[in-house]
């Protein structure tokens, strides 16, 4: 799979306003998105209304990322020190903006939680995290059969190309989800899939567990410290 940075950039400079609300009003969020954030510091939450697309890029967000139903972001070459929650957007990707060894990573604090994505970004073939850095934990759960999944695979980029500190977990997806290249350094579970999924390369520090996904996942080349339980379907 080809790496989307150069989509990406022209999307940054096109981008429309982004969407996401999960259980926090608007008000208690500083800066709404659109405009789109570049090059400055937002010292509070960011909002994205729903439907709206946001385009945070060489930025800092002291706070979380809230993404309401039907929005689209796009996080390039940033750093959110809490939290990304979407509930239902319309499509994600954090990506840096120029390749390597120029490329400056998404670094996000807290946890990345995607639930009930619907589609893809505008312009661009796929979700996808490419030259990122998660602290917490990183769950995609109960994508649409539209919305497509990679984390990792870049290339070119960086390696690993996304690094989770937490728990992953990758269940109830109806399009295909891929997993490839990265260091996980707790436990990943995928489960329950029904749009296909591949899961190669990585460094896990916890245990893997893949099952019940019809149709079976391809698992390979896995560097496992803890317990491996891979069942087809």
């Amino acid at each position: 799979m080809k790496r989307f940075l150069t989509r990406i950039v022209v999307m940054s400079v096109m981008a429309a306003p982004l969407v996401l609300a999960v259980g926090v009003p608007a008000a208690h969020a500083s800066r709404t998105c659109p405009p789109d954030i570049s090059n400055t510091t937002v010292n509070d939450s960011v909002f994205v209304p729903a439907g709206q697309s946001c385009t945070i890029q060489s930025s800092t967000v002291t706070g979380n990322v809230y993404v309401s139903p039907g929005a689209t972001l796009l996080v390039l070459a940033s750093k959110i020190n809490g939290s990304v929650n979407a509930s239902r957007p319309n499509g994600v990707a954090f990506d840096c903006l120029a390749a390597p060894p120029n490329c400056t990573s998404v670094v996000i604090g807290g946890d990345v939680n995607i639930d009930g994505t619907t589609s893809i970004p505008a312009g661009l073939p796929i979700n996808f995290m490419c030259a990122t850095q998660i602290s917490g934990r990183l769950n995609i759960t109960n994508s649409g059969a539209g919305a497509q999944w990679s984390v990792g695979l870049c290339n070119p980029g960086p390696t690993p190309a996304v690094t989770i500190g937490g728990n992953v977990t990758l269940n109830q997806n109806h399009a295909m989800v891929t997993f490839d290249d990265n260091t996980a350094n707790s436990s990943v579970t995928a489960s329950y899939n029904t749009g296909g999924g591949e899961l190669a390369r990585n460094t896990i520090g916890g245990a893997l567990t893949v099952l019940h996904n019809n149709p079976c996942w391809n698992v390979n080349t896995n560097t496992v410290a803890g317990a491996s339980t891979v069942h087809c379907p």
